[in-house]
């Protein structure tokens, strides 16, 4: 994404190293994203080894979000950046902070997956095709960040009305059941999934913002 060289190097290498973290953020949120796919799909792997696993590495990633902050800090206060640098630094720290959230409503769906055992395979299925979308999205949104490449930002905000349809649907069959069943461990379970599905809609609304910043960075356009 970086246009600009600057007579001082170290600036590049500042505004480089911020890129590079967010870049880490969205690869690692694409990462946890796809274990968590595998963990629905092959129930019996979802014991308490690997949900501590992915736990320890969801944190780790979580932390690059204060060196984010404090790197986009550390930037404005000492280089005084302008025009396309300081529109990219600004956004730096939203995209970020929407990169965190992303995370912590993955180390939420983690933190459910284990009541998923007994899980309604209609359900399922569009749980799954929800983290496939979404980590599609992320991929493209990685190229995008990397790239400056506003195209991919039209499409990845496309995909987030899938996201939003599957999650009508995975309502509407969630609510079926529970009518039909009195099945008090039914209805936790079926209360997980609703929530699983809840998380994933917000992390394809943070993935949306994102692209927006994306689009402010290299367009100017408002937010």
């Amino acid at each position: 994404m970086r246009k600009n060289k600057h007579i001082v190097r170290s600036f590049d290498k500042d505004l480089s190293k911020l890129q590079d973290i967010l870049l880490l953020m969205i690869e690692s949120s694409r990462n946890i994203l796809n274990e968590i796919y595998n963990l629905i799909v092959d129930k019996k792997s979802s014991n308490d080894i690997n949900i501590e696993e992915l736990l320890k590495k969801l944190n780790e990633a979580s932390c690059f979000d204060t060196a984010a902050i404090k790197l986009s800090l550390n930037i404005l206060s000492l280089r005084n950046p302008v025009a396309y640098d300081l529109r990219f630094v600004f956004a730096s720290s939203h995209i970020s902070q929407n990169l965190e959230r992303i995370l912590a409503n993955s180390k939420n769906i983690i933190q459910q997956v284990t009541d998923l055992s007994e899980i309604n395979i209609d359900v399922e299925t569009k749980l799954l095709q929800m983290i496939h979308v979404i980590t599609s999205m992320l991929y493209d949104l990685h190229i995008s960040f990397n790239e400056g490449n506003i195209s991919l930002t039209d499409k990845i905000i496309l995909q987030e009305q899938e996201i939003s349809r599957l999650s009508d649907e995975i309502s509407t069959l969630s609510i079926e059941k529970l009518v039909a069943n009195n099945n008090n461990d039914l209805h936790s379970i079926i209360k997980g999934s609703i929530l699983i599905c809840k998380y994933l809609e917000r992390i394809g609304e943070h993935i949306s913002n994102i692209c927006k910043h994306i689009r402010f960075i290299e367009n100017n356009e408002h937010l």
